[in-house]
């Protein structure tokens, strides 16, 4: 549990009090799911909390220092390429928010992944976030999504990066084995869950492309 914002069925006894309050909560669309992963960090500038999730696998950078560069093209994209899935600019991470935790979430994987950043020096990577919110769908039975596009252009780079996922989906931060009494909450999750999957994908073509070399 983090930080009594989650509820799992393993420690509560199920009564009728928890039944409507777990029906309560699928109606109101307050994302009953419970998180599967710890984050790396839980921070970042203009928020209370935030997640952010180690790479899936392993990738070493081996040192390398990149550039980063990020534009915010999200009033041009209504929705994925990859899916079928409006976007959504109304959320907490619209604006500057939004760019900070993306720049903050890549930054910490590639440290992650043995590699360094900064806002001059190495190697140039240009980012157009296209797509960053979370979404709820579903009458009745609510299911909440992360959804991450965005596209790098580099000198031996040029590709698009789409990711959409839903809760109790394989790799999703969040199950759907308990209950999250907070929509903010599980949404923030998903939104760092697809991050990192899209995110991994860079840095690992990023690591493949310097074992070609």
């Amino acid at each position: 549990m983090f930080k009594g914002t989650y509820l799992s069925f393993c420690d509560l006894k199920l009564n009728a009090g928890l039944l409507l309050g777990i029906l309560a909560c699928f109606l109101s669309g307050m994302g009953c799911a419970a998180d599967s992963g710890s984050p790396i960090s839980a921070k970042a500038t203009g928020f209370d909390y935030l997640p952010y999730y180690k790479p899936r696998t392993a990738i070493d950078l081996k040192g390398r220092l990149f550039s980063i560069q990020i534009s915010d093209k999200r009033n041009e994209f209504a929705s994925l390429e990859c899916a079928d899935i409006k976007a959504s600019n109304d959320t907490e991470f619209a604006g500057e928010a939004g760019i900070t935790y993306f720049k903050d979430y890549l930054v910490k994987m590639i440290e992650e992944s043995s590699g360094q950043s900064s806002d001059g020096e190495g190697e140039n990577i240009q980012i157009e976030l296209e797509v960053f919110c979370p979404r709820i769908y579903g009458f009745g039975f609510r299911r909440v999504y992360g959804l991450v596009q965005f596209s790098v252009k580099m000198k031996h780079l040029q590709k698009r990066y789409c990711f959409h996922l839903a809760d109790g989906n394989p790799d999703s931060p969040l199950r759907m084995t308990s209950v999250s009494w907070t929509r903010t909450g599980a949404m923030r999750r998903m939104l760092a869950g697809a991050a990192t999957k899209a995110i991994q994908a860079l840095l690992t073509d990023l690591e493949q492309m310097q074992q070609k070399e």
